[in-house]
């Protein structure tokens, strides 16, 4: 009898060629799932097949749950973040084609007064961080932080997402240096938060984020710190001069 044919390859998907921000071995991947801080139902990295038919259905999911995210009433709000959760763990690196709007959204959800919701918008925030490359969302992060029209508010609920970024990014890298991101990107974003704006802010949410995102971009970067330690520490002395003056009123 004649020989069965072989069977075809498998369909190349839209995960091809994404870049990760654990790499591309096992070990790699493992350590950028372990960042993502996953709890119940996902025990561990979710399989080949759910995360290839996320990436695909993303762009057609991904706007009607954004726009949940304002919904008025926390019950639907609370819903889209559950979702969103669930996509980006799912979706892990593929999830990088949509920074562009997720962060800004993140950005305003992240102030939501309900507790549950602000506590998983931040987890969403540890899925990208831990999942994209610092390069690909740095740069919109900038945008972000530099928004001269922020309100005080504004500003101090994107240095949250930003020092979220960090945080996951410095949990994978383990202080091993941003190697992804050139000098001139990290001077542009030492340079946003050292801005007038900032860093001589009264306002103590943003005295509170600005010192988290300082901290956490030191234990990113280790010792590629040097690259922007003019920045950072003319930063953490405005801060502890802050600090001085409040204990001093009361």
């Amino acid at each position: 009898s004649s020989a069965s044919a072989a069977p075809p390859p498998p369909a190349a998907t839209s995960m091809e060629g994404v870049e990760t921000a654990g790499g591309g071995d096992a070990a790699d991947v493992a350590a950028a799932v372990a960042a993502c801080g996953l709890t119940h139902p996902f025990a561990g990295r979710p399989a080949t097949g759910a995360r290839a038919l996320a990436v695909d259905l993303l762009p057609l999911v991904l706007p009607p749950v954004l726009s949940d995210l304002g919904e008025w009433t926390v019950a639907l709000r609370a819903c889209a973040v559950r979702q969103l959760h669930s996509l980006l763990i799912l979706a892990e690196a593929g999830a990088t084609p949509q920074l562009s709007r997720l962060l800004p959204s993140l950005c305003i959800a992240i102030g939501d007064e309900a507790t549950e919701i602000a506590d998983r918008v931040i987890a969403c925030v540890h899925v990208l961080g831990a999942h994209t490359l610092a390069r690909h969302w740095l740069p919109l992060m900038l945008d972000q932080v530099s928004n001269s029209k922020a309100s005080l508010a504004q500003k101090a609920n994107t240095l949250v997402v930003l020092s979220g970024l960090l945080h996951a990014t410095a949990k994978l890298s383990g202080g091993g240096g941003a190697v992804d991101v050139p000098p001139e990107g990290l001077r542009s974003l030492c340079e946003a938060l050292c801005s007038d704006d900032m860093r001589a802010s009264e306002h103590a949410a943003i005295q509170q984020q600005l010192l988290a995102a300082a901290s956490n971009m030191v234990r990113w970067l280790g010792p590629g710190t040097r690259a922007v330690v003019q920045q950072l520490y003319t930063l953490l002395l405005q801060l502890y001069g802050f600090e001085r003056d409040d204990g001093h009123r009361t």
